[in-house]
């Protein structure tokens, strides 16, 4: 796999909050990738999803409302 990203984080509008913005490049072996299909959509897909999912759970952990969001691949589980 090839990934690299930059991250950057910025005061925000008052003295308890932050501005953060990430930035990725990723690029996944053909098998991988084929995995990320067979998950439900393209690969940019798949992974904006995972990153959205990691990202709410962060904010709902911090704001007091719960944890983790639980992904739709996880609840097919068995």
């Amino acid at each position: 796999n090839n990934y690299s990203g930059w991250l950057e984080v910025r005061e925000g509008n008052n003295q308890s909050s932050s501005e953060l913005t990430v930035h990725l490049n990723f690029d996944p072996k053909p098998e991988l990738a084929r995995e990320f299909e067979k998950q439900g959509g393209n690969r940019h897909e798949v992974i904006n999803r995972g990153i959205q999912e990691a990202l709410t759970s962060i904010q709902n952990l911090c704001e007091g409302k719960g944890g983790k969001v639980e992904s739709a691949r996880q609840g097919t589980r068995k």
